[in-house]
């Protein structure tokens, strides 16, 4: 598929989204989520220096702020966060004539409950519906601004429509501008929950074992 490039109108590049593949494109997407840190995209409170698709602003910062790099979301699995879902996709994104890989989303689709029974003209109920669920969005530092955002994101959603899914769902943080812009703005998604998850480690305590349970050391 051909994008013109914003900055030379005239000169054509070539972007293609495709399947991975683990033994071609493995080293490839580790090193995508090597540069991509926390932080570096309005994430942790950070200014919106580049946007995924250009939906935030440049801003000037006097001291740049050096993030976690996702790497260590992947845990040695590139499926890690989708593989438990009887679908799902990983998919990349080539850019120029080199075949570099630039950008990578992972995508599964889950049944969830709608809560209530919902009663149909037909009569019968549906309590259940197919969800997609858009993970893991990178795209290189060096290649944003180009679209390469909004192209994932249309491929995984296809391919989740494709298989059922009557809705999309994605979770982000509250400061991260540029995924905001994309989804919020760019493809219209609705923000409906805001979940509060544990930042700081519990305090230490022991627990009382009951006489008829056993605690047993594992070799690692």
């Amino acid at each position: 598929m051909g994008v013109m490039d914003e900055a030379e109108p005239v000169k054509k590049t070539m972007l293609r989204v495709r399947g991975f593949d683990v033994e071609r494109d493995l080293r490839a997407v580790e090193e995508l989520e090597r540069l991509c840190q926390v932080g570096l995209s309005g994430d942790q409170g950070s200014d919106p220096v580049a946007d995924l698709d250009g939906g935030a602003k440049k801003t000037r910062s006097s001291k740049k702020k050096k993030g976690m790099s996702l790497y260590v979301e992947q845990i040695g699995d590139p499926f890690a966060r989708v593989r438990h879902a009887t679908d799902n996709v990983m998919l990349v994104a080539e850019y120029g004539e080199k075949d570099e890989v630039v950008g990578v989303i992972k995508a599964c689709t889950r049944m969830v409950s709608r809560g209530k029974k919902q009663q149909s003209f037909s009569g019968s109920s549906k309590q259940f519906v197919k969800v997609a669920c858009l993970l893991g969005l990178r795209v290189s530092p060096s290649h944003r601004r180009l679209g390469i955002a909004t192209e994932l994101v249309r491929h995984a959603e296809s391919w989740c429509a494709a298989r059922g899914a009557a809705y999309a769902t994605m979770a982000t943080t509250e400061s991260n501008a540029a995924s905001l812009a994309l989804f919020t703005g760019r493809f219209a998604y609705a923000p409906f929950r805001r979940p509060v998850f544990l930042g700081h480690p519990v305090h230490r305590h022991r627990v009382r074992i009951p006489r008829a349970h056993r605690v047993l050391r594992l070799p690692p």
